[in-house]
């Protein structure tokens, strides 16, 4: 989305001081509060919007507040709005939607309706979602939005919707089911009590009770026609005559009024009031640029005092808008070719005030199109500065095909809006032809974006020298401030770097691509590079590093602040495989679980599948076969799903096989081997290394040596040429185990200590775990090369898994005040602070935590925090 929104729109009703009460229809209200939805459904000028405002204010209700304008049927733009309106309540309730809105990364709506719905339900009190003048909204993808809304959300969630017509939602369903409160027509006129109350509330206005009661009967108290009959009536010495012209068809009643009420006015006044309609809403800044009129401020307190049509929207008396009905009048006495300069003032002010939603508006209704395009270019490029992609398609959509082909900023901007929004088949069009657009005259930025973008469907299409080739040009063009572009382009070097192997070069890019995104705010952008760095530095076998980078740039207090808290558990996903590598499955398996659980929300299936790949890994860890080939099939469902099959998809049918080799169900594991297609003279991408391990380990059961040895060496040349000593480990532990085979002892030894020596420098304790556990009896000759990392596999090797203690209840319970101490460690306080907390001795909060440990069978307070959440125990402590 644009930033800033007009946080105008997200503000409850001001309510006059005169404020005529209601309290029939405010007992109304609160009768039918627990409803899933209540409609105020009426013609324009019957005091919905006030009667709302004043049960808002009188109930002290939670109230998420948005008023609604045609510019809203656009389905992103009401989801940002919506969003950041619940935000504005409760602002717990929408803070995974709003960054996956602000992302450059394109969510599905029903991923992000259903974070809404997830995060709404945290909301431990009643919560009720006003939208006003709902009737402006036309497309029926927002109508199904809110219906499914209405349909899903918890029962402490009430929706508010006040227009002037019933919208198109299951309306008979929820009356059946006695789940609507309608308030109607019939339900808002003024009585004539409350007519009599208005026009006595008003100076100069002095009627009888038969005029009252006529005027009350012809406008059946509709609100506004009373209003504009008691402004009409100010002043005059006998209201007579306008108490008995004030008759027929209400449409008419307006403009007579209207016209009575604009004519008292001044000249100058009234051309400043015409000149002003053209706006929705205004600042005396605006209005002086729009109108030319130098006291703007000082008139429009006076109009807001003379009660002339004039609604403030903001406390501070900063923004105001007309009623409506008054600005509809208003602009029948424009003139066409006036209204057009004062479009393109408007447009001019709001461009300069970073309003790029209203400046295109104005723009397009200036019917100068040279100039709306000049607009819309300017606009389109702050909003990809912004990563808003998703937002582009409304206002380049306005525009005529060939000045789109024939702009190269329009060009481009349509090619990267519908890249992430569609596919980049779609893109190509459009890349193609902002290639034409590019002259001597075209300046480096617009060249650099273009560029950029090329080298998006270069990766696409696997062209790899090419991609690299142009997106190092596109960085040599982009400024060092264009950082959403920058990150985007050093996103896809990355990922060129990675897939050729070079995966040092990969890191430094990720290193330059997380910093870029984090200073441009783009925070699911920086996480997914962070994932593809701390991944890269794992394959390098740099684990300690890894998580070191980890715990200082996105683990740590500071850090942790600039993730909204929804979207810290995906930045998990990383920490998880750290954690597996280590040996330390209950951490791992915890963080796995939350991240999956988030990036299926935010709908993002490259991390959902490497979430899934490290769950699948830990379940054979654990000997759980079942579950992990469940997994597996999960996995290459969603690689089949994104087109991802070749890769991923063999990286789960791989491991599949792994697991019918471990489980005495080799023949299904020959049989992949068969089919897989791979040979030992192969020398596999690093992507594809760990089927390739997989086939290796089918072909020494198999008692295939000196193929399983041809395609050992060539994955350890591999990975020995770009320095990738994790894949380093394996190549060895596979060589050892083939010499063992072939009754080579003393060469076994020397690659397990080889690989010992590699692995106990980073912790890499699964590496050795998850092969064969006939190179575990070799482990006590092997103390002498890294003896601490050895005693610790022996040890490992000796625990079975159930030790864990991953399910089921607790042999020794915990204490209330281990629980106690064991919430407190879940919230991050260290034993000093726990200690201080508690009022006890640094001394007896270890003890308590030796305790707890003994007792989960755990390690280390980050273990017992998993254990504890696996098993509820947190919800004990509270």
């Amino acid at each position: 989305m644009l930033t800033p929104i007009v946080s105008t729109k997200l503000n409850t009703p001001r309510l006059r001081p005169q404020l005529i009460t209601r309290p029939q229809l405010i007992d109304k209200l609160d009768a039918g509060a627990w409803c899933p939805l209540i409609l105020i459904s009426a013609p324009a000028g019957y005091g919905k919007t006030t009667l709302l405002g004043s049960w808002i204010a009188s109930r002290s209700l939670t109230a998420a507040w948005l008023s609604l304008e045609p510019e809203d049927n656009d389905i992103q733009r009401f989801l940002i709005y919506l969003a950041h309106t619940l935000a504005s309540a409760a602002p717990e309730a929408s803070q995974t939607a709003l960054a996956m809105l602000q992302s450059t990364h394109t969510s599905s709506v029903d991923a992000i309706l259903a974070v809404m719905i997830n995060e709404l339900s945290a909301v431990d009190k009643d919560f009720h979602i006003f939208f006003d003048d709902y009737h402006v909204i036309e497309k029926s993808e927002i109508h199904h939005v809110l219906a499914y809304l209405i349909e899903h959300v918890p029962g402490q969630v009430h929706f508010v919707i006040a227009g002037r017509s019933d919208p198109p939602l299951p309306l008979s369903r929820l009356r059946a089911r006695g789940q609507l409160l309608e308030i109607r027509q019939a339900d808002l006129r003024f009585s004539t009590t409350e007519a009599a109350t208005l026009f006595t509330q008003l100076p100069g206005t002095s009627l009888t009770g038969e005029q009252i009661t006529a005027i009350e009967s012809r406008t059946e108290g509709w609100i506004a026609g009373l209003q504009l009959a008691a402004l009409s009536l100010q002043g005059r010495n006998d209201a007579t005559d306008v108490v008995q012209a004030f008759r027929g068809n209400h449409h008419y009643v307006i403009d007579y009024l209207a016209d009575e009420v604009f004519s008292q006015q001044a000249p100058e006044i009234q051309q400043f009031l015409v000149d002003s309609a053209i706006l929705d809403r205004f600042t005396a800044a605006l209005c002086r640029e729009v109108t030319g009129y130098e006291k703007s401020a000082g008139l429009l307190r006076e109009m807001e005092a003379d009660n002339l049509f004039l609604i403030p929207m903001d406390d501070r008396r900063e923004w105001y808008r007309y009623h409506n009905l008054y600005r509809d009048f208003l602009k029948t006495r424009m003139d066409p070719q006036r209204s057009t300069e004062l479009h393109i003032r408007a447009a001019n002010w709001l461009l300069d005030a970073e309003q790029y939603p209203d400046a295109v508006k104005h723009a397009l209704a200036a019917d100068n199109m040279d100039y709306a395009e000049r607009v819309i270019s300017q606009a389109v490029v702050a909003a990809q500065k912004r990563g808003a992609f998703g937002s582009l398609d409304a206002w380049l959509n306005t525009l005529p095909a060939e000045r789109l082909l024939n702009n190269v900023i329009l060009a481009t901007s349509k090619g990267y809006s519908v890249y992430y929004t569609k596919s980049y088949q779609d893109a190509l069009p459009f890349a193609e032809a902002a290639e034409k657009c590019i002259d001597e005259t075209t300046n480096d930025s617009i060249r650099g974006q273009y560029l950029s973008l090329k080298a998006h469907l270069a990766l696409c299409t696997d062209e790899f020298g090419t991609c690299l080739d142009i997106a190092t040009q596109a960085l040599d063009l982009l400024d060092e401030d264009e950082m959403v572009f920058r990150t985007l382009t050093l996103n896809v070097i990355g990922q060129v770097y990675e897939l050729q192997g070079d995966i040092s070069s990969a890191v430094d890019i990720y290193r330059q691509g997380f910093e870029s995104a984090w200073r441009a705010g783009d925070v699911i952008g920086a996480l997914v590079v962070a994932v593809n760095l701390i991944f890269s530095l794992n394959e390098l076998g740099h684990r300690r590093e890894a998580l070191r980078w980890f715990e200082n740039h996105l683990n740590a207090p500071k850090q942790l602040n600039k993730i909204p808290r929804s979207l810290q558990d995906a930045a998990l996903l990383a920490p998880s495989l750290l954690a597996y590598e280590a040996n330390d499955l209950v951490v791992a398996r915890d963080y796995a679980e939350r991240a999956v659980t988030v990036l299926k929300k935010l709908d993002f299936p490259h991390g959902t599948i490497w979430g899934l790949y490290i769950l699948a890994k830990i379940d054979l860890a654990e000997h759980r076969y079942a579950s992990a080939k469940q997994l597996c099939d999960e996995g290459r469902r969603l690689a089949r799903q994104i087109g991802r099959e070749a890769v991923h998809g063999t990286l789960f049918s791989a491991l599949t096989a792994q697991v019918d080799l471990e489980s005495s169900t080799q023949q299904s594991a020959r049989r992949w081997a068969d089919r897989c297609g791979f040979t030992e003279r192969d020398i596999p991408t690093h992507w594809l290394e760990q089927p390739y391990f997989t086939y290796a380990r089918i072909l020494l059961a198999d008692g295939q040596i000196q193929a399983a040895n041809q395609l050992l060496a060539n994955i350890q040349q591999s990975a020995t040429r770009t320095s990738r000593k994790r894949k380093i480990i394996t190549t060895h532990l596979l060589l050892a185990q083939s010499s063992l085979v072939e009754g080579n002892q003393a060469q076994a030894c020397e690659h397990l200590g080889m690989a010992l020596e590699l692995a106990s420098a980073e912790d890499y304790r699964r590496a050795i775990l998850d092969e064969d556990p006939i190179l575990l009896k070799l482990l006590p000759e092997m103390l002498s090369r890294a003896p601490e990392f050895v005693q610790k596999l022996i040890s490992a090797e000796q625990q079975q898994p159930e030790q864990n203690n991953l399910s089921g209840t607790l042999i020794n319970p915990l204490t209330r005040r281990e629980l106690e101490v064991l919430g407190l460690v879940a919230s991050g306080m260290s034993n000093r602070e726990i200690a201080e907390k508690l009022v006890v001795s640094l001394g007896t909060v270890k003890k308590h935590l030796n305790n707890i440990f003994s007792k989960l069978y755990v390690e280390s307070r980050t273990q017992a925090v998993a254990v504890a959440r696996k098993q509820g125990l947190l919800s004990q402590t509270h």
